[in-house]
């Protein structure tokens, strides 16, 4: 199984990518940090679906991860979350918490694994065809919750409207979305910690890390098993 893990931003703020290539390195996945600069996106959320695009075609499946999302728990396996998909499933997500202030959403578009196959290519085409409004206007937040104004929504439109949710895989949060109010003692206590919606990212990130001794690479030297220099 060939697995490609690919992330980025066309704004570096966070070390992110040395983290994520000790992880790829490590298990050998390919490793992609996309700086691109895609044009007429309706949000900048929708960039990641160009760069899922870019690297679906040589992967068996590609794992994409926003780039404040960091591996805390290295020595787990990506085919740790695909080893039990049905053969149907193009699309493996995860759930998100209910936050400390009660809030949810149906699904964490900040990770998922995405199957190389037709379904999965033209699920791609239709959230970069779907316009924001057209899921705004079709949104329940009782039965979906909160309504970001992005990718995500028009992720779940696609999903629910087109009866691709019987081919979706949607795991429980902690798979690989848990949040930095999930680690008690260890930074290795969860697979991986996602800081979506914090004000400063790169403090959050470095006061997280600053309770477990590591700093904002949120690499434990007992997991640095792979080399940490960016290599560009």
């Amino acid at each position: 199984m060939r697995i490609s893990i690919v992330s980025g931003t066309d704004r570096p703020l966070l070390r992110s990518d040395v983290n994520h290539r000790n992880y790829a390195k490590f298990h050998g996945y390919e490793y992609k940090f996309d700086t691109s600069v895609y044009l007429d996106l309706s949000t900048p959320h929708f960039r990641k679906i160009h760069s899922v695009k870019s690297v679906l075609n040589d992967c068996d499946w590609a794992f994409w991860l926003d780039d404040d999302a960091f591996f805390t728990n290295m020595a787990i396996p990506l085919e740790t979350f695909l080893n039990d998909v049905n053969e149907d499933h193009f699309l493996v997500i995860c759930a998100s918490p209910v936050n400390p202030k009660g809030g949810w959403t149906y699904l964490s578009a900040g990770q998922f694994f995405l199957k190389n196959n037709r379904r999965a290519q033209g699920f791609l085409d239709e959230v970069l065809a779907t316009p924001v409004e057209t899921a705004r206007a079709w949104w329940d937040a009782s039965r979906y919750g909160i309504f970001t104004g992005g990718d995500q929504d028009v992720i779940v439109y696609t999903l629910v409207t087109r009866n691709m949710l019987e081919d979706t895989k949607i795991c429980p949060y902690d798979a690989f979305n848990s949040r930095p109010y999930h680690y008690g003692c260890r930074l290795d206590e969860h697979f991986l910690v996602h800081f979506p919606g914090a004000r400063n990212k790169r403090d959050a990130v470095i006061e997280f890390g600053a309770r477990f001794g590591v700093d904002e690479t949120l690499i434990n030297s007992d997991q640095s098993l792979a080399p940490t220099i960016d290599e560009g």
